[in-house]
Protein backbone atom coordinates (compact mmCIF):
# COMPACT_ATOMS: atom_id res chain seq x y z
CA UNK A 1 0.00 0.00 0.00
CA UNK A 2 1.33 3.51 -0.94
CA UNK A 3 2.33 5.56 1.95
CA UNK A 4 2.33 9.63 2.05
CA UNK A 5 4.68 10.77 5.06
CA UNK A 6 4.07 14.92 5.86
CA UNK A 7 6.99 16.44 7.04
CA UNK A 8 5.65 19.48 9.67
CA UNK A 9 7.29 22.49 10.75
CA UNK A 10 8.13 25.74 11.59
CA UNK A 11 10.15 27.91 9.19
CA UNK A 12 13.63 26.71 9.37
CA UNK A 13 13.10 23.52 11.35
CA UNK A 14 15.35 21.22 8.78
CA UNK A 15 11.82 20.12 6.58
CA UNK A 16 13.69 20.10 3.66
CA UNK A 17 16.78 18.22 4.66
CA UNK A 18 15.21 15.51 6.07
CA UNK A 19 13.36 15.08 3.14
CA UNK A 20 16.23 15.38 0.69
CA UNK A 21 18.41 12.87 2.81
CA UNK A 22 15.21 10.31 2.80
CA UNK A 23 14.85 11.26 -1.37
CA UNK A 24 18.99 10.34 -1.46
CA UNK A 25 18.71 7.16 0.26
CA UNK A 26 15.57 5.99 -1.26
CA UNK A 27 15.04 6.85 -4.34
CA UNK A 28 11.77 5.37 -4.75
CA UNK A 29 10.49 8.46 -2.59
CA UNK A 30 8.96 11.21 -4.25
CA UNK A 31 9.10 14.59 -2.78
CA UNK A 32 6.79 17.34 -3.15
CA UNK A 33 8.51 20.14 -1.73
CA UNK A 34 6.22 22.99 0.09
CA UNK A 35 8.96 26.07 -0.85
CA UNK A 36 9.30 25.13 -4.86
CA UNK A 37 4.67 24.55 -4.49
CA UNK A 38 4.54 27.83 -2.63
CA UNK A 39 6.55 29.41 -5.74
CA UNK A 40 4.66 27.70 -7.66
CA UNK A 41 1.14 29.20 -7.03
CA UNK A 42 0.02 32.04 -8.53
CA UNK A 43 0.02 35.16 -6.61
CA UNK A 44 -3.85 35.71 -6.52
CA UNK A 45 -4.67 31.62 -5.75
CA UNK A 46 -5.47 32.68 -2.23
CA UNK A 47 -7.32 35.68 -3.07
CA UNK A 48 -9.54 34.37 -5.73
CA UNK A 49 -10.09 30.61 -4.46
CA UNK A 50 -9.52 31.55 -0.31
CA UNK A 51 -7.39 29.90 2.25
CA UNK A 52 -5.58 26.78 1.73
CA UNK A 53 -5.94 26.43 -1.64
CA UNK A 54 -2.14 25.45 -1.34
CA UNK A 55 -2.95 22.71 0.95
CA UNK A 56 -5.42 21.17 -2.10
CA UNK A 57 -2.82 22.00 -4.70
CA UNK A 58 -0.63 19.65 -2.42
CA UNK A 59 -3.03 17.24 -2.14
CA UNK A 60 -3.98 17.21 -5.88
CA UNK A 61 -0.75 16.36 -6.74
CA UNK A 62 -0.18 13.70 -4.17
CA UNK A 63 -3.85 12.16 -5.58
CA UNK A 64 -1.82 12.30 -9.04
CA UNK A 65 1.54 10.74 -8.03
CA UNK A 66 -0.35 7.95 -6.29
CA UNK A 67 -2.50 7.67 -9.92
CA UNK A 68 0.70 7.20 -11.52
CA UNK A 69 1.88 4.48 -9.40
CA UNK A 70 3.91 6.41 -6.84
CA UNK A 71 4.58 4.25 -3.54
CA UNK A 72 6.29 6.40 -1.32
CA UNK A 73 5.54 9.66 -1.29
CA UNK A 74 6.86 13.03 1.24
CA UNK A 75 5.53 16.23 1.40
CA UNK A 76 7.35 19.09 3.35
CA UNK A 77 4.98 22.29 4.69
CA UNK A 78 4.00 24.35 7.28
CA UNK A 79 0.91 23.34 9.16
CA UNK A 80 0.74 26.32 12.45
CA UNK A 81 -2.61 24.80 13.47
CA UNK A 82 -4.15 21.41 14.31
CA UNK A 83 -6.92 22.78 11.91
CA UNK A 84 -4.91 23.27 9.31
CA UNK A 85 -3.47 19.54 9.40
CA UNK A 86 -7.12 18.87 9.74
CA UNK A 87 -8.25 20.20 6.36
CA UNK A 88 -5.12 19.24 4.57
CA UNK A 89 -5.68 15.45 6.23
CA UNK A 90 -9.15 15.94 5.19
CA UNK A 91 -8.68 16.18 1.65
CA UNK A 92 -5.84 13.11 1.25
CA UNK A 93 -7.26 9.61 0.23
CA UNK A 94 -8.43 7.49 2.78
CA UNK A 95 -6.93 5.20 4.73
CA UNK A 96 -7.87 1.98 2.37
CA UNK A 97 -6.16 3.39 -0.65
CA UNK A 98 -2.92 5.00 1.29
CA UNK A 99 -1.29 5.04 4.54
CA UNK A 100 -0.76 8.45 5.43
CA UNK A 101 1.84 9.69 8.58
CA UNK A 102 2.33 13.02 9.85
CA UNK A 103 5.54 14.05 11.39
CA UNK A 104 6.41 17.64 13.26
CA UNK A 105 9.99 18.37 13.18
CA UNK A 106 10.79 20.35 16.05
CA UNK A 107 14.02 22.08 17.83
CA UNK A 108 15.07 24.49 20.03
CA UNK A 109 14.56 28.61 18.63
CA UNK A 110 18.63 28.98 18.93
CA UNK A 111 19.45 25.71 16.99
CA UNK A 112 16.36 27.31 14.15
CA UNK A 113 18.02 30.49 14.53
CA UNK A 114 21.40 29.10 13.21
CA UNK A 115 20.09 27.15 10.89
CA UNK A 116 17.91 30.42 9.24
CA UNK A 117 21.20 31.97 9.62
CA UNK A 118 23.47 29.42 7.45
CA UNK A 119 21.03 28.44 4.57
CA UNK A 120 22.83 28.07 1.72
CA UNK A 121 21.57 28.27 -2.00
CA UNK A 122 18.35 29.27 -0.43
CA UNK A 123 16.30 32.24 0.34
CA UNK A 124 16.11 33.59 4.19
CA UNK A 125 13.22 33.54 5.43
CA UNK A 126 13.67 36.47 7.85
CA UNK A 127 11.10 37.41 10.23
CA UNK A 128 8.70 34.26 9.56
CA UNK A 129 10.86 32.24 11.03
CA UNK A 130 10.25 33.34 14.01
CA UNK A 131 6.65 34.05 13.60
CA UNK A 132 5.53 30.64 12.60
CA UNK A 133 7.86 28.87 15.36
CA UNK A 134 5.93 31.01 17.90
CA UNK A 135 2.97 30.14 16.23
CA UNK A 136 3.36 26.42 16.46
CA UNK A 137 5.06 26.45 20.08
CA UNK A 138 1.76 27.64 21.24
CA UNK A 139 -0.01 24.98 19.75
CA UNK A 140 2.50 22.08 19.91
CA UNK A 141 0.70 20.64 23.16
CA UNK A 142 -2.96 20.55 20.77
CA UNK A 143 -1.25 19.41 17.79
CA UNK A 144 -1.39 15.01 18.76
CA UNK A 145 -3.49 13.44 16.31
CA UNK A 146 -3.68 15.73 13.62
CA UNK A 147 0.31 16.47 13.05
CA UNK A 148 1.14 13.17 14.50
CA UNK A 149 4.63 12.39 16.19
CA UNK A 150 6.47 15.49 17.36
CA UNK A 151 10.22 14.48 16.54
CA UNK A 152 13.10 16.36 17.79
CA UNK A 153 15.39 17.83 14.92
CA UNK A 154 18.71 18.58 16.21
CA UNK A 155 21.08 15.30 15.40
CA UNK A 156 22.11 14.33 12.44
CA UNK A 157 19.91 14.51 9.31
CA UNK A 158 20.14 10.58 9.09
CA UNK A 159 19.55 9.89 12.73
CA UNK A 160 16.10 11.40 12.27
CA UNK A 161 15.35 10.10 8.67
CA UNK A 162 15.81 6.60 10.49
CA UNK A 163 13.60 8.01 13.54
CA UNK A 164 10.61 8.70 10.64
CA UNK A 165 11.52 5.50 8.65
CA UNK A 166 11.40 3.24 11.83
CA UNK A 167 8.24 4.91 13.16
CA UNK A 168 6.27 4.80 9.87
CA UNK A 169 6.87 1.39 7.95
CA UNK A 170 9.51 2.83 5.31
CA UNK A 171 12.79 1.12 4.64
CA UNK A 172 15.40 1.49 7.69
CA UNK A 173 18.85 1.80 7.73
CA UNK A 174 21.30 -0.78 8.10
CA UNK A 175 22.81 -0.94 11.86
CA UNK A 176 24.78 -3.62 11.86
Amino acid sequence: MPTIIVINGPAGVGKSTICQHLKNEYPEFIHISGDCLRSFAPENAKKLLGPGSTYAAAVALIIAYLDMGAENILFDYIFTSPEQAKTFRNRLPSDDIAQCHFVTLWAPWDTVKMREATRQERERLGSQVKQTYETMQANLAAFGKPLGMVINNTDKPETTAAVILRNFGGKEEDSA
